[in-house]
């Protein structure tokens, strides 16, 4: 969403609409944040149950496969942390 071609947009002076998008910026960026902690969260939770359960080539398994999670849902939050970047310099010019 362009904040400079919205009907609220037209009402704000230039300062207050430079603090409105920082003001979504930082909510994106906290939502982003939480998402990590929670992919984190489950990946650790994951690996504390089954690595009791597992042993030998089970347990190398196990463990590629938690990395690849992570790797993945890294992957994911960059590549909207970018997006929200370029939008961000997108609305600045």
């Amino acid at each position: 969403m362009l904040i400079t071609n919205s009907p609220r947009s037209r009402l704000l002076s230039s300062n207050e609409a430079d603090h409105y998008r920082e003001e979504r910026n930082m909510e994106h960026a906290k939502a982003t944040m939480r998402a990590c902690r929670s992919i984190k969260r489950v990946a650790r939770r994951f690996l504390r149950r089954k690595m009791k359960l597992v042993v030998g080539m089970a347990r190398k398994v196990v463990l590629a496969c938690a990395v690849k999670l992570k790797r993945k849902a890294s992957r994911i939050l960059n590549a909207k942390n970018r997006s929200s970047k370029w939008k961000a310099c997108a609305l600045e010019l």
